[in-house]
């Protein structure tokens, strides 16, 4: 952006412009007034010099010393073009200056855009929102914690719960076993009472072997073998007149309930298989004893009896069936009468058969008792075999129980330990995260102080900038004034040239105009000598009539061309004296602008320098205060998290002691602070890479810093040198002014000879009239060939006198003109 002082002095430029026009058109009217006043001369000195050649030749050097004249001013004008087309460049150079200042601008201010969006800066709502951040995470982790600690406390509660049912389950397997013992025992002693007691029919049976058969079968039979053998007889027989109770507790009345915990035990399975064994023996002995009656099956008659079942229990089942054995024997007492005739016909058959047929039968039940015993006591010994395995097996699991509560005691302690060492390592991880933060902080205010600094570099920058442009802009118009005022002296050393050949010019014609006085003043010697006194006096007095009447003339018109002359050499001085005015009270003008310029940088530098001190100073105090606030409040607040993380650790550490069996409980936790050390470590890893990026970005913001600087320094050198440049040209404008002014005491000491000059040429111009006239009239009064013969001779004089004297007048010429061309050269290599 174009500054209002470059505006101002760009304005200035063209008023500069449009007065070097004017001057130029001014110099230019000048130029043809002495063209103008050349021609006069030349024309009258062509009339007072009847040589027409030299007039040729003078008029010649004159046209060249014009060309010359106009070709230096087209080199003025050459110089004055390149100068406008480096004020041209010059200008579009302080423009892509100004582009890359701006370009430079909108790149730091993006810089620091990306700098406060990465980074948080030290302001006020900035640590506000650090610290509300901080607290929202550590409020995070504390909700983390706490919904943590909940889902541990309910994983306590189903660990204690199972070993509640574990414990409940132990009692009720002891249970169990007892039962199992006393059911043992009883089926024992219901076994003994069974074997003790001895049965009777209750029914009436006209075959006498079947009966004998059946009591000593259940005499012989015991337990579980006797009753399946009645069952078995009481569904197979079909002897007639013989009546049985039948129990059919399968078919009208449902087990009992089985516990699904003896369901599938080792004991039921025992017993199944056993109660199937003598289930298999007895179908055998019943499968034999069946062949051998299937003969007599057919000479029985079968009398069944609609008997309705018990519902009695399971556990009552022989109380019940002596009930309905009595009652059986009841009703088949009422039938025995019946029977009787049956009986009585029965009787008639063979004693020998029955008799072969009943010790058979002995045999056969005392080999099934003894067969009976032995399985009865390879039960018991098997069941106490089975009972000594259990109680092993029982105390094995008792053992087992202990040794595993003693190693889950040592993982509890191990865990425990582990635990403890966790939670140091987590403590330790804190303490570094903490001090991790602190020199984040730390380098945190360093890189915010840094870009303060580097912002303030950056104004003293652009200011240096700015003046190195006002200081460009005021060295391009010193220039322009020194350039404005070498080309005024140039024009006004030029008009010195001119004045000095007119001066030689008129010096020339003045010594020509005395070489003819003196040849005058011979000629009339001579014509006096020849003339007589009378005649003379005569003449001379009418001569002196006519000479001082054209004197008058003369003096007439010398005034009114001394007046002309003055008119022009007025105006040209006044032209010059007002441009000298000008130029004068323009230098006044920059000079007050420059040291205005000055003060006004300085003043205003170093109160923005003050200002800018105050508020580094006061920010710094905010930043400081807030950091301090922020720091006590979340210290304040990590205090309260660590005593609370401390009683909840106490709390875990009494309720871990209480639990001694929750191994997986501690495992959990375990996990769990391995995985909080795990997001500490990446915590800690997150902020020492934050903290080396900021230490990176330090760095680079210091090399900026060291950049700006070296750009500072060098741009102070450039303004310290612009400082010697405004001064070398305002010196260099001085010393053209001094110039100036010594060469303008030269053009009027020039002028005041060439009036001089200009009076003795009119005082011999007079002269040579009054000569000319004089030599007339003594020509007139001579006689025809006297006269011509002293014309004759005269002449010729006159001739080499002529020469000689256009000889001295070229002589003087050309030494005037190189004196001229050695000065003019002094001047431009003094310039």
């Amino acid at each position: 952006m174009v500054c209002q002082a470059c505006n101002s002095f760009k304005a200035q430029l063209a008023l500069k412009d449009e007065e070097l026009k004017e001057l130029n058109s001014k110099f230019a009217t000048y130029k043809l007034k002495s063209k103008a006043r050349l021609a006069q001369l030349k024309q009258s000195l062509t009339e007072g010099i009847p040589n027409a050649e030299r007039w040729q030749e003078e008029r010649a050097t004159l046209l060249m010393r014009l060309a010359e004249a106009e070709s230096e001013i087209e080199n003025r004008q050459q110089e004055a073009e390149d100068l406008r087309s480096k004020l041209a460049s010059r200008e579009i150079e302080l423009s892509d200056h100004a582009i890359r200042v701006r370009s430079l601008e909108e790149q730091l201010r993006s810089a620091w855009g990306d700098h406060t969006s990465v980074d948080e800066r030290q302001c006020p709502a900035d640590v506000e929102e650090m610290a509300k951040r901080d607290l929202g995470r550590m409020h995070s982790q504390m909700v983390y914690k706490d919904t943590r600690i909940m889902e541990l406390n309910t994983t306590i509660l189903d660990r204690e719960r199972q070993i509640l049912d574990l414990q409940e389950m132990c009692r009720e397997q002891v249970q169990l076993l007892q039962a199992k013992a006393r059911a043992f025992q009883i089926i024992q002693q219901r076994f003994l009472e069974i074997d003790s007691r001895t049965t009777k029919e209750a029914s009436t049976e006209t075959d006498l072997s079947l009966s004998l058969i059946g009591r000593s079968s259940a005499s012989s039979m015991s337990g579980s073998a006797r009753k399946e053998a009645m069952r078995a007889r009481f569904r197979e027989s079909t002897t007639p007149g013989h009546a049985v109770v039948q129990l059919r507790p399968g078919e009208r009345m449902s087990p009992p309930p089985v516990d699904p915990s003896e369901d599938r035990s080792s004991f039921t399975t025992e017993t199944a298989t056993l109660l199937d064994e003598g289930d298999s023996e007895l179908k055998t002995t019943a499968v034999a004893t069946s062949a051998s009656m299937e003969g007599k099956r057919k000479q029985r008659k079968k009398v069944t009896f609609d008997l309705t079942p018990q519902t009695a229990e399971a556990h009552g089942l022989d109380a019940a069936v002596d009930d309905e054995i009595a009652q059986a024997i009841i009703d088949l007492t009422t039938e025995n009468d019946q029977l009787r005739r049956t009986i009585q016909e029965m009787e008639t058959c063979a004693a020998s058969e029955l008799q072969k047929r009943i010790d058979q039968l002995e045999e056969e039940m005392q080999q099934v008792r003894r067969d009976g015993k032995n399985q009865a006591l390879k039960a018991r010994a098997s069941a106490q075999g089975r009972i000594r395995e259990l109680e092993e097996r029982i105390a094995a699991m008792e053992q087992e129980q202990k040794d595993e509560v003693e190693r889950l005691n040592a993982n509890v302690e191990t865990l425990r330990a582990d635990r403890e060492w966790t939670l140091e390592e987590n403590a330790g991880l804190l303490k570094q995260l903490s001090t991790s933060r602190q020199k984040f902080e730390e380098l945190r205010e360093e890189l915010d102080q840094s870009h303060v600094e580097y912002e303030n570099l950056r104004t003293e920058l652009a200011k240096d900038r700015d003046v190195i442009v006002k200081l460009a802009d005021d060295v391009e118009e010193a220039q322009r004034t020194a350039n404005l005022l070498f080309e005024q002296k140039m024009s006004i050393l030029d008009d010195v040239d001119r004045l000095k050949e007119a001066i030689e010019a008129q010096g020339e014609y003045i010594d020509v105009l005395e070489a003819d006085i003196v040849i005058y003043e011979e000629h009339v010697g001579l014509l006096r000598d020849s003339l007589g006194a009378s005649k003379i006096e005569k003449r001379k007095l009418i001569k002196s009539k006519a000479f001082e009447t054209k004197l008058r003339a003369l003096e007439q018109e010398k005034e009114q061309m001394t007046r002309r002359n003055n008119g022009l050499d007025a105006a040209v001085d006044d032209e010059i004296a007002q441009a000298i005015i000008d130029l004068t009270t323009e230098n006044d003008q920059l000079r007050r602008t420059i040291q205005e310029m000055e003060t006004c940088a300085a003043s205003e530098l170093q109160k923005r320098i003050d200002q800018l001190e105050e508020e580094m100073q006061q920010v710094r105090r905010d930043g400081k205060n807030q950091a301090l606030k922020a720091r006590a409040s979340a210290q304040g607040r990590i205090r309260e998290l660590e005593e609370r993380i401390a009683a909840m650790e106490q709390e875990q550490k009494d309720e871990v002691e209480r639990l001694n069996a929750n191994v997986e409980t501690l495992r959990a936790d375990r996990e769990w602070t391995l995985e909080e050390n795990a997001g500490l470590l990446k915590q800690l890893s997150t902020s020492r890479q934050k903290f080396e990026e900021l230490r990176e970005e330090l760095d680079q913001s210091h090399v900026e810093y060291e950049n700006l600087r070296t750009e500072l320094a060098k741009d102070r050198d450039v303004i310290v040198k612009l400082a010697d440049d405004v001064e070398e040209a305002q010196r260099t404008a001085n010393l053209l002014f001094e110039q100036k002014m010594s060469i303008l005491d030269d053009v009027d000491r020039l002028k005041e000879a060439i009036e001089a000059q200009g009076e003795y040429i009119d005082v011999l111009e007079a002269d040579i009239v009054i000569y000319e006239e004089h030599v007339g009239l003594l020509r007139d009064s001579l006689g025809a060939s006297k006269i011509e013969k002293r014309k004759l001779i005269k002449s010729k004089a006159f001739e080499t006198k002529l020469r000689a004297l256009e000889q001295e007048k070229e002589q003087m010429t050309r030494r005037n003109n190189e004196e001229g061309d050695c000065a003019m050269l002094d001047e431009v290599n003094l310039l």
